[in-house]
């Protein structure tokens, strides 16, 4: 079974406690709690839309500096990073939006390394991640390292969701997609064509990628087919009540065993739903599990 780890900034994204009992921006490093608790150097991107390297888009026009510092984006912004941001973050929490989702737009020549990526960070209507290109590494930062998280928030109900269509995503201590309990937070995991590279490693346990009963995992489709989820250096494991769609409308190709997931293990319960749609009527597919992949077959129609 999973047990999550909490630091400071974790728990305030869960809204367990508040910003200043946990994370102080006056501090000059990064430091433990009487608890053992990991308090970061705090900054708040809460421009209603803009660019990262702006200071103008940050509280108090203050940029994040230092060793490890926690960096939200506030409930309703759009945040465009567009360059390496030349500093390894501990935290990126990204707040839910009240009305409209909070918006994260990762951009072609973006390089961001971060030791925990966490969408939506509260309740509300929920948080996107646009991945379009660059380097994104989550969970690659000893001693504050943790999982790529989408929508596993267990006590408030808002949507989140990480799209990838280009770029290299490496998330080293694994990713989270949904939550256990039904009712929850939503999760989704959207792969969006054939130009992204997307590697998922187990960090310290097993489990390289989590599809929890609210989440959902989609492929959708280009001319060519989807980029595969390579959890090679561990397992996939989905939960009944998850769901992996699969989105041909785009497709143009013809018959086809197209890879999907790649893991060291696959655990999908029944009670786990698959989804295929929009190919045209010439063809039909099918999503297969087999030992240590999940692949789409693309076959003519009878």
């Amino acid at each position: 079974m999973y047990i999550p780890i909490f630091t400071a900034c974790a728990l305030l994204a869960l809204g367990a406690f508040t910003a200043s009992s946990l994370c102080a921006a006056e501090a000059a490093a990064p430091h433990k709690d009487k608890g053992g608790a990991w308090v970061y150097p705090t900054y708040t991107f809460a421009a209603k839309k803009g660019d990262w390297t702006q200071n103008r888009n940050w509280k108090d026009n203050k940029l994040p500096q230092g060793e490890l510092p926690c960096a939200y984006v506030d409930a309703g912004s759009s945040m465009t990073i567009s360059r390496p941001v030349d500093l390894t973050l501990s935290s990126l929490l990204v707040r839910s939006g009240v009305s409209n989702p909070t918006e994260v737009f990762f951009k072609d020549n973006a390089k961001l390394n971060v030791g925990r990526l966490t969408l939506p960070a509260m309740g509300g209507s929920g948080a996107n991640f646009h991945m379009e290109g660059g380097e994104l590494t989550v969970g690659n930062v000893k001693g504050h390292s943790y999982y790529l998280s989408v929508g596993t928030n267990a006590t408030l109900s808002a949507v989140g969701q990480f799209a990838v269509s280009a770029g290299t995503l490496r998330a080293d201590y694994g990713v989270r997609v949904g939550n256990s309990t039904q009712g929850t937070q939503q999760g989704v995991f959207l792969v969006q064509g054939s130009k992204p590279e997307i590697f998922a490693n187990a960090g310290e346990s097993s489990l390289a990628f989590f599809l929890g009963a609210t989440g959902t995992l989609t492929f959708d489709l280009d001319d060519a087919g989807v980029s595969a989820l390579d959890a090679r250096k561990g397992d996939f494991r989905a939960e009944a009540g998850a769901t992996i769609c699969v989105n041909g409308k785009a497709y143009t190709g013809g018959p086809k065993v197209i890879v999907l997931v790649r893991a060291q293990a696959i655990s999908m319960p029944e009670g786990v739903r698959t989804e295929v749609s929009g190919f045209r009527s010439s063809l039909k597919a099918d999503i297969s599990v087999e030992k240590n992949r999940v692949v789409l077959k693309i076959a003519n129609a009878r």
